[in-house]
């Protein structure tokens, strides 16, 4: 493995052995970057797929919501997918919620053996979300942070969110 991992640009061979037959395939080495989060706009109704709350999530939503401002905020409805989202950071999620939820209320409570934590809503709001529509799609592979998220949208803006796909991970 370590072999692989070399300067981007440079070349390795692979040799695979499949079913007797050997192959050798030369792979130019490259930076392989991760979206943590996706914005599409192919049909009328924006869509923002959330892939991971990994650190720095916060930063790319407050981006990607600053640059589709009006195109957001012009939209009816929106589709925040969350489908194989395995979840990541509790703060980041809890720092994007604070688009939809009023300053200063929870968004979630943790409770260990010994205390209890809240989480609160830092109340960003760059968007009006309070009269859209939003879809929230979820499947089995949504998880943890992405539950969050999903369930505090629903919690806070009730009837306005309409959760789809199937039982999430139930973490």
């Amino acid at each position: 493995m370590r072999k692989i991992k070399l300067p981007s640009g440079s070349t390795v061979k692979l040799t695979i052995d499949r079913q007797g037959t050997t192959l050798v395939i030369p792979v130019i080495r490259q930076k392989i970057t991760v979206s943590l989060i996706d914005y599409d706009t192919k049909s009328s109704i924006p869509v923002i797929s959330i892939h991971t709350f990994g650190w720095g999530i916060a930063n790319t939503w407050v981006q990607i919501l600053t640059a589709h401002k009006n195109e957001i905020q012009n939209a009816s409805k929106i589709i925040i997918d969350l489908r194989d989202n395995p979840g990541g950071s509790l703060q980041e999620v809890a720092d994007m919620l604070g688009d939809f939820i009023a300053k200063d209320q929870p968004v979630v409570v943790t409770r260990s053996r010994y205390e209890e934590d809240t989480v609160v809503s830092i109340g960003r709001k760059i968007i009006d979300f309070s009269q859209k529509k939003i879809v929230i799609l979820v499947n089995g592979s949504t998880a943890s942070a992405s539950e969050i998220m999903a369930g505090t949208l629903k919690d806070y803006l009730g009837k306005n969110v309409i959760l789809v796909g199937e039982t999430t991970y139930g973490k």
